[in-house]
């Protein structure tokens, strides 16, 4: 059964989620899924799981436990953004994006419509505090949540993307989370031809050495978009989390604990995962401090 129990740090969320997307694996195909209990629903918990019961055309058996926000979320079924005008609340439903079109240029130009939109909502729905915008600035969440979409666009061939994000004003912070069906870390590099081993090796080396699928006249580029990325997230100011989950790793750098890679055993998750948790600072974040 799924559980969401709330747990108060990302270490714990993640050997929940790996619980829960076990559970849902070995389901088969078109069958049904339980939800035990759902304390409260966070981008993190929530995105992978919707990917997986969407792919599998699983049904729930029973959904009043938590009835009312898993509604309002639209758990698990999701509405296309950019054919949706109606997103003017302050719980935005979880948003899911589907590739139907076979052109480079239609995709990047559809995911770039993407990104102007969901920026829009994060300041006009989903963060109520607009105090946390001008501090953070406009320029962070674009800055951002560009790379996270842009990684899609250039390295994934995926299909599918989820997106949600959601605004804890006790807790004055904004958590967004991405979630792609494409080829990950390791597929994305070997298909450019880069040496790497597995999940794990290619994730250290790209966020260790920079390697990079991209390339620029014949060589090699590296990448800088998760580094830079990271370093506007985890820094004193914001004391944020970054989170990247492809194949059977997950690596996790937070300003408090610093960086943490964690292999699966018996767990390979097809495509990527991104989370990003940004706090309110106590004065206005300088981007370009962190960004060249």
């Amino acid at each position: 059964m799924i559980s969401i129990q709330a747990q108060p740090d990302t270490i714990s969320r993640i050997k929940e989620l790996l619980g829960n997307l076990r559970y849902l694996n070995l389901l088969p195909e078109g069958s049904q899924f339980a939800i035990d209990r759902i304390k409260a629903v966070n981008p993190l918990s929530i995105i992978p799981m919707v990917s997986v019961i969407n792919r599998k055309k699983l049904q729930c058996i029973d959904q009043k436990i938590n009835e009312s926000l898993l509604k309002v979320i639209q758990f698990p079924a999701q509405k296309d953004i950019l054919e949706n005008s109606e997103l003017k609340r302050s719980q935005v439903p979880i948003i899911h994006f589907h590739f139907n079109g076979k052109y480079k240029q239609e995709i990047s130009k559809k995911l770039n419509l993407l990104h102007m939109i969901f920026l829009n909502l994060l300041r006009i729905n989903i963060i109520t505090d607009k105090r946390f915008i001008e501090l953070i600035t406009d320029n962070t969440f674009g800055f951002v949540l560009g790379e996270m979409i842009d990684n899609i666009d250039e390295h994934s061939n995926a299909q599918n993307i989820y997106l949600f994000a959601q605004y804890d004003a006790e807790g004055d912070y904004c958590e967004v989370c991405l979630s792609d069906d494409g080829v990950g870390l390791l597929g994305s590099l070997k298909d450019a031809g880069r040496e790497v081993l597995d999940s794990n090796d290619a994730m250290r080396k790209i966020l260790g050495s920079g390697l990079s699928a991209k390339t620029e006249h014949g060589d090699i580029k590296r990448g800088t978009g998760i580094r830079y990325t990271r370093l506007a997230i985890t820094n004193k100011e914001i004391n944020g989390e970054f989170l990247i989950m492809s194949g059977d790793s997950v690596f996790l750098h937070t300003a408090a604990d610093g960086e943490i890679f964690i292999n699966f055993k018996d767990y390979f998750w097809q495509g990527t995962i991104v989370m990003i948790k940004l706090y309110k600072p106590v004065s206005k974040f300088n981007l370009y401090r962190y960004v060249r």
